[in-house]
């Protein structure tokens, strides 16, 4: 009996053998009733099979060969799907992971070393307590910004094209136009300011105390003054520099100087509570002569709960850096989880280092913990690498800052310019014809803050349909100015970083500018801006609840902002410019 043909249908559905074994696979297979057991992908009539992501499944019935097939057929497809799974989950896992430890070495900073002090004004216990209710904060108003730029990305409104120190500006744009990109643009500019401010008053106490420090007899504000321009002379050329990837590392060198830093302030504190005074200290309490350390851990006012306040704040300060971290991800999807593993184990070490420290010194800390320490060569070395640690710090937070004057001082923006290069032979190019203006998406951020309209380049875009045969098409700056590294950009990065130094010398109180700023300018960021934009931006989409609690946190968050700068103000601000003295 001749074999049948391929579109044949067998009688009593038993299977038959073929001289043609793709005629069998491709053919009879196709013919049976169709079963959801077994699924094999089908394979054309030349014999060449297709890629496995675009095969054509097709049913065939229940048969140890064919069970085999589909068998074999699907543990490759499980193994595949396994494969990709686990490579994505792997580069989560990293993601995470990397996005973990740059959050951790964004809080924990040179502001650590006034977290003592701040526990020591707020209380040991309303610190603890505070530092769990902050950190919960900025992991609300963290989510609140990454889901005002998921929604500006679903409704495809440009928020892709734009840099990643530009999120937050974006935002701001969509959700309160040019008045809030501004907002958000000066409250940056004044944190970057205060950074280097509050850099250079580390710098220069530590180098105070050290055998290195320019001592001017009998003038302390002079002594000051020349430690200040001493670290200056460090800090003008490197801020100067056109590339700061030479500071790289400066992150990581810094935690393991802060983390030796406390190590060596713990080590030292456990010999100087040795057992003759704890034993005078407990028979004080006793005598009723002083309080004891529980009843310590409760005494606060508002003064001190201000200073505890912006100390915090400037200590986490995460939702304004939030968008170049995630920017830097493999898989930006994992970066919640990144943020709140960084929250909480930030947030652990605070507590545990601080109360420790002031546990440890008897409730004597100064506004930088480090000036605590007795003279030793150990100090010392702890002491200038933290010196050390602050002079290469002070670039990462100024240059952004020159940066962001430098083009605001540019012009406006040009238009993309297109050109054809040819792929053999010179480039071609070709006469512009009149394009409209751009939109005012694919404008600059600070071009719009500015209210300045984009300039149409002699060179307009043309559409890439007119490529020429053997050309591809190259993209040039899309600045008609090219930023040149002349005298004018050293002058006004010299300019800035001198005004940085003379408010550092006439506000010398390391932990005053600390909770002033952490206060003002990082609370409007991280606590008054978020809410209100999430609660714009969403608007009807929002449920009541939702909407409730977003007009709730606003509110406090500008409550307790204004009320804690007000009071660190008049309390830290006022009398280091009058007196030139830190108040305790």
């Amino acid at each position: 009996m001749a074999p049948r043909g391929p579109d044949e249908t067998p009688e009593n559905g038993s299977l038959w053998t073929s001289t043609n074994p793709q005629q069998y696979y491709g053919g009879i297979a196709s013919t049976f009733p169709q079963s959801p057991e077994f699924v094999v992908p089908s394979r054309s009539r030349t014999g060449s099979s297709l890629p496995l992501s675009t095969q054509e499944h097709r049913i065939i019935p229940h048969s140890p060969l064919f069970s085999s097939c589909a068998l074999v057929l699907r543990t490759r497809e499980s193994y595949e799907d396994f494969s990709r799974q686990s490579r994505i989950k792997d580069e989560g896992a990293a993601g995470v992971e990397g996005a973990f430890f740059t959050l951790v070495k964004v809080c924990m900073g040179t502001g650590a070393l006034a977290l003592p002090y701040a526990f020591l004004n707020g209380g040991l216990f309303w610190g603890a307590l505070g530092i769990i209710l902050m950190a919960r904060w900025n992991y609300f108003a963290s989510n609140r910004l990454l889901a005002c730029k998921e929604l500006l990305d679903s409704a495809a409104l440009g928020a892709d094209d734009v840099e990643a120190n530009d999120v937050y500006a974006f935002i701001a744009l969509k959700a309160l136009g040019r008045p809030g990109a501004i907002l958000v643009r000066a409250a940056t500019g004044v944190t970057f300011v205060g950074c280097g401010v509050s850099y250079l008053i580390a710098a220069s106490d530590l180098l105070e105390i050290t055998p290195v420090s320019l001592v001017w007899a009998g003038s302390p504000i002079f002594t000051r003054l020349a430690n200040t321009l001493l670290c200056v002379l460090v800090v003008l050329p490197l801020s100067c520099a056109k590339s700061l990837s030479f500071l790289s590392y400066t992150s990581f060198f810094g935690i393991i100087a802060l983390l030796l830093s406390f190590i060596t302030i713990i080590a030292l504190g456990i010999n100087h509570t040795s057992p003759t005074a704890a034993a005078a200290a407990a028979a004080a309490v006793e005598a009723g002569g002083s309080p004891s350390a529980w009843d310590r851990a409760f005494e606060t006012d508002a003064k001190g709960l201000s200073r505890f306040f912006g100390i915090a704040c400037f200590s986490f300060g995460i939702p304004p850096l939030l968008f170049p971290i995630q920017g830097s991800m493999p898989c930006p999807e994992f970066f919640r989880p990144a943020v709140g593993l960084a929250l909480v184990s930030v947030a652990a070490a605070y507590i545990l280092i601080a109360e420790t420290v002031v546990l440890l010194y008897d409730f004597v800390v100064p506004p930088n913990i480090l000036t605590v320490l007795s003279a030793s060569p150990l100090s010392t070395t702890v002491r200038l690498s933290m010196v050390l640690v602050c002079v290469l710090t002070y670039p990462l937070a100024i240059v952004p800052l020159c940066e962001s004057v430098e083009k605001a001082l540019e012009g406006p923006r040009v238009a993309r310019i297109y050109r054809w290069e040819s792929l053999q032979g010179p480039t071609r190019y070709y006469q512009p014809r009149d394009e409209p203006e751009a939109s005012s998406s694919s404008r600059s951020i600070l071009d719009q803050c500015l209210g300045r309209r984009e300039e149409i380049s002699r060179e307009t875009p043309r559409s890439p349909s007119d490529r020429p045969p053997g050309h591809m098409p190259r993209y040039q700056q899309p600045h008609s100015k090219s930023r040149t590294w002349s005298w004018r950009v050293l002058i006004l990065r010299a300019c800035i970083v001198l005004a940085t130094a003379f408010l550092a010398t006439l506000v010398p109180c390391f932990g005053g500018v600390v909770a002033f700023l952490g206060a003002f300018s990082v609370a409007i960021l991280s606590f008054v801006l978020p809410p209100l934009f999430h609660l714009i931006l969403f608007n009807a989409r929002l449920l009541r609840r939702e909407a409730l609690i977003d007009v709730g946190m606003f509110f406090l968050g500008l409550v307790v902002c204004v009320g804690a700068t007000s009071l660190t103000a008049r309390t830290n601000i006022y009398p280091l410019v009058s007196s030139h003295t830190c108040p305790h």
